[in-house]
């Protein structure tokens, strides 16, 4: 069994300038590092989720994806690959 968690709640999308604000507003009220290019985790679900099955877990495994090449000739970012390949 695997249990996948995005702490973010969601992936970064410059489109979503609110979400992004958001990230970087509970950041700086939390006293963490104030993120450009990943939203900042929230990981209160992530915690319950490990408390909750720590006796069942053998390893946990923490992966970031980047991937080279997301900006244009513009400097704009450009859409980020889907999750189902679409």
């Amino acid at each position: 069994m695997y249990l996948v968690i995005f702490p973010e709640g969601t992936r970064y999308n410059p489109e979503l300038p609110k979400v992004i604000a958001d990230s970087q507003s509970y950041a700086d009220k939390e006293g963490l590092s104030v993120l450009k290019h990943v939203l900042t985790p929230r990981v209160k679900a992530t915690h319950v989720a490990v408390d909750s099955m720590k006796s069942y877990i053998d390893a946990i495994y923490d992966v970031t994806v980047a991937y080279e090449g997301t900006v244009d000739h513009k400097g704009q970012r450009k859409v980020a690959p889907s999750m189902t390949g679409e």
